[in-house]
């Protein structure tokens, strides 16, 4: 809806009277002849310099309607782009303005006015607040940043008209301007609402109004932007154009004028010119076109000697029927040229947006659909979805009974069509799986009498390929107007890939601090049972039998700590032994084990990369997901196959990572896993990396495999990216970074073995919430040698330590309820107790991993040294003895 409405005036041509000609054709004859005949020549040339005048003005027309059209294009395309952010800065929009301003516009600034959050009821005028938010150029940004155009009467005013109206305002009463003097500048508002478009009900557009974009332009920059074009060119510089108020028309008011001298006494009644009104919100301005001083030349006038002797009665009617009939088809001529200009004009506008737009559009001729509903009406339909619903088929034919007309640049590139004829053609290829639901719902709404159709709809390109889209339309309330719809179809496929990969990412992250939850638990009944057993087994003098059943039970708690420890490498955010490794290298080496996982109708094909770079991992959890990768691989090729493992380096930029939320830009190691196996459908690609997820039969698989190298993967670092279709074999990509200069640790598992248990003596403070746990732990103390004293929690443990016992360590659980957990018990002991020897152990703890970097040494040394739950008595004793014999 354009903010220009036309109006043309054109002065018809005077009439000649002869009504007393018959009273003095005897005394005048010849006089008159000639008269009659020179007035007649005249009119015409009158006649045809009014219809060159009338083609110029036209053009000089044309050229002002598109460039103010011009500019609210840009408006429009501004608030189009902003719709699509949630949040804007002023880089952005300096960006978005920069760009845009720079394709010849008139706008002197363009700034974004922004709803204040005053708390401000808008269904009333009430006291809003409109801050200048953003701007550019930054000169005229500096002088208003901050300034509430509300404090403006006349642009307050326009403010609300647009806000309500959802459509253009302007306003008079410039921010920039230092004049007193209104129409020196024009200020072209638009509003933007919260949902991007435009809503039905005023309160709601007031409820959810975003902002506006304004902008700004001087008047006599407008028109002389409008007369620039025309200056080399002589036709077109013989015609003068003139702005005047139109309210102060009578006094001659005049804004602006493109000739060289002003009229100073310009008369509109007798000179030929074109009227051009221009109508806003708040002033109405008149343009005028007139002939400039030398386009029109006074008439030449026959003698009338020649024709002196001609009949009175012959020369005079045949003078009047010439001149009637000039004078008619002259203005048949005016009126075609006028009705010829209007339509030409609306042409060019309309197409010229329709084939630059980047969005893709088509135009739908729905008139068969006005026809087919109001058909239904008659019938006496009155639940028009449940009817739709109940009679597919008509939805089918009706659907088939819509015409693609028209079909712009963007449209082909998007569905991937050769020409407007190839995508009309194949049409029916586009239909995507939500079709026909989404077709029903624009039945509704055309048959609900709304203004617009908007819905998420899946369409395919030509070559198959499914891309998510918003289609939106207007929906005309005529059968005339639904002749020509324009279908937008804006492609939202990246933005939805883009979700579906962060909810997975939270997903996943959300499931391992559920499993390392588990864990901890587990591993608490673990050793309770583990520690229980043991007692019994040392208890027992000879009976075999209870013996064997023992170490039965013994051999599935340790079982049952395996599975835990899987699930606590999915969990867990630290590496555990972290070496500097060869990836080559170490592939490599494990070529033979990797073999003998597989079956023999299996190969095994290694394409290592020369110069792949150095990696810092810990060297066992990369053989446990190798090893897991090739036993799936196995699994998928039971008639045999091939398993291809390559290394290369790769690096990742942050466009990649836009399209791989978990990843992260820099340099990395790829180890590519590919398997020529059936695949795996979208729905197992989905959840196989779940803790616990399986296609394999009950008993022949944990589901814990790719959870593993998911949680390895994630500590160290990298990312890992599957990619598999049904029936063309699977590949994992696991990315793991490149290695820093230095190594930031270098941990060696302990692996000291000992036959027989360390004993010892002095006295051990237990600290753990769980009663069967301290007293299994307290057992085991006694029986090799030790003294013992027990603690619930934290605040008991301080107290024990105060009471004057001699206690050498200090043995606690991290995880305990209250405000105190395992870490702060040990620092606070420390504190007080420099000479107390202290360790620790759990089941599972987040802070485990943040402390390996901590800045207390002793702390990190603490918690480097934690036994793990559950613990065997040969653990607890070798634990507790490396204790006794370190030096504080």
């Amino acid at each position: 809806m354009g903010l220009i409405k036309k109006t043309t005036t054109i002065e018809n041509p005077r009439l000649p009277i002869f009504k007393n000609l018959v009273l003095v054709l005897f005394c005048i004859v010849g006089v008159l002849a000639i008269s009659a005949i020179s007035y007649s020549v005249n009119d015409k040339n009158k006649e045809h310099l009014r219809g060159v005048f009338l083609q110029i003005a036209e053009d000089r027309i044309w050229s002002l309607e598109n460039n103010l059209s011009h500019d609210q294009d840009i408006l429009r395309a501004i608030a189009s782009t902003m719709t699509t952010f949630n949040t804007v800065n002023q880089t952005q929009f300096s960006e978005l303005i920069g760009s845009l301003l720079s394709k010849d516009t008139s706008f002197k600034a363009v700034f974004w006015v922004q709803r204040g959050d005053n708390g401000t009821n808008h269904d009333s005028e009430g006291s809003p607040k409109f801050p200048v938010v953003f701007g550019n150029p930054a000169g005229p940004f500096e002088k208003i940043q901050g300034l509430d155009m509300a404090e403006t009467v006349d642009i307050r005013d326009a403010l609300f008209e647009a806000r309500d109206s959802g459509q253009v305002a302007t306003s008079y009463a410039s921010p920039l301007s230092k004049s007193n003097s209104r129409g020196t500048e024009i200020l072209i508002i638009l509003p933007i609402y919260e949902s991007g478009v435009l809503l039905r009900r005023v309160r709601d557009r007031r409820q959810h109004l975003r902002g506006f974009i304004v902008g700004i332009s001087e008047v006599a920059r407008i028109f002389r932007k409008s007369t620039a074009r025309f200056t080399s060119q002589t036709n077109f510089s013989d015609v003068d154009l003139f702005l005047f108020n139109k309210a102060a028309i009578l006094d001659k008011q005049l804004l602006f004028s493109s000739a060289e001298k002003h009229r100073s006494e310009y008369d509109l009644r007798g000179d030929i010119h074109l009227a051009y009104a221009i109508e806003t919100v708040s002033r109405d301005w008149l343009v005028i076109i007139a002939p400039s001083s030398n386009f029109v030349t006074d008439p030449i006038f026959i003698p009338a000697a020649l024709i002196f002797a001609i009949g009175i009665i012959a020369v005079l009617a045949l003078t009047i029927y010439v001149y009637q009939t000039l004078r008619q088809t002259a203005v048949i001529k005016l009126k075609v040229a006028e009705k010829t200009s209007d339509l030409k004009s609306s042409e060019r506008r309309f197409r010229r947006l329709f084939e630059n737009s980047e969005i893709s559009i088509w135009r739908e001729d729905y008139s068969n659909i006005y026809s087919a509903l109001d058909k239904l009406r008659a019938e006496g339909v009155q639940d028009i979805r449940q009817y739709l619903i109940e009679n597919e088929q008509s939805v089918w034919e009706m659907a088939a009974s819509v015409k693609v007309t028209d079909v712009n640049a963007a449209t082909l590139e998007l569905f991937g069509a050769k020409s407007e004829d190839d995508f009309i053609f194949q049409i029916d290829k586009t239909f995507g799986s939500n079709t026909i639901e989404v077709f029903r719902d624009q039945l509704c709404a055309i048959w609900n009498k709304e203004k617009m159709f908007r819905a998420e709809a899946e369409f395919l390109t030509i070559d198959g390929q499914s891309i998510d889209c918003i289609l939106s339309l207007p929906l005309p309330e005529t059968e005339e107007g639904m002749r020509s719809v324009p279908v937008s179809i804006l492609d939202i496929t990246d933005r939805k890939r883009l979700e579906k990969q962060v909810q997975h990412a939270q997903k996943m992250k959300a499931v391992g601090q559920l499993t390392g939850g588990i864990a901890h638990d587990f591993n608490n009944i673990l050793g309770i049972i583990q520690g229980n057993f043991e007692i019994l087994l040392h208890s027992l003098n000879g009976n075999e039998n209870a013996k064997n059943r023992i170490e039965a039970g013994l051999k599935g708690t340790a079982r049952g700590a395996n599975l835990t420890r899987k699930l606590l490498d999915f969990s867990r955010k630290d590496a555990g032994s972290i070496q500097r490794i060869s990836i080559n290298h170490f592939i490599r080496d494990m070529e033979d084990l990797i073999a003998k996982s597989l079956t023999v109708s299996i190969s095994v094909d290694l394409r290592l990369d020369n110069d792949a770079w150095l990696v810092d991992i810990d060297p066992g959890d990369l053989q446990d997901v190798i090893i897991n990768l090739a036993l799936n691989a196995r699994d998928a090729m039971p008639d045999g196959g091939n398993l291809m493992i390559r290394s290369r380096n790769k690096v990742l930029d942050e466009i990649y990572t836009r399209l791989i939320p978990e990843s992260k830009a820099g340099e990395f190691v790829q180890i590519s896993v590919s398997d020529t196996g059936h695949g795996m459908e979208a729905e197992v690609k989905e959840h196989v990396l779940e803790p616990f997820f399986t296609t394999k039969e009950q008993g022949k698989g944990t589901g814990l495999g790719l959870s593993m190298a998911y949680g390895f993967i994630q500590r160290s670092g990298g990312h890992i990216e599957i990619k598999s279709e049904q029936g063309e074999g699977t590949t994992i990509h696991l990315y793991l970074p490149k290695a820093e200069k230095k190594l930031v640790s270098d941990q060696v598992t302990d692996t000291t073995e000992t036959v027989s248990l360390p004993t010892g003596s002095g006295t051990i403070l237990v600290v753990d919430d769980e009663e069967d746990l301290r007293e299994i732990a307290v057992f085991h103390l006694n029986d090799l040698g030790y003294q013992t004293l027990t603690a619930e929690n934290g605040d008991k443990a301080l107290e024990v330590l105060g009471d004057g016992h001699d206690i050498d360590i200090l043995f606690s659980d991290v995880v305990m309820p209250g405000d105190m957990d395992g870490y702060q018990l040990a620092v606070t002991a420390h504190e007080q107790y420099p000479n107390l020897r202290i360790l620790l152990t759990s089941g599972f703890t987040n802070k485990r991993a943040k402390l390996r970097g901590a800045e207390d040494k002793y702390l990190v040394n603490l918690n480097d040294r934690i036994l793990d739950k559950p613990y065997n008595r040969a653990e607890l004793a070798i634990a507790l003895k490396k204790t006794l014999n370190m030096q504080n």
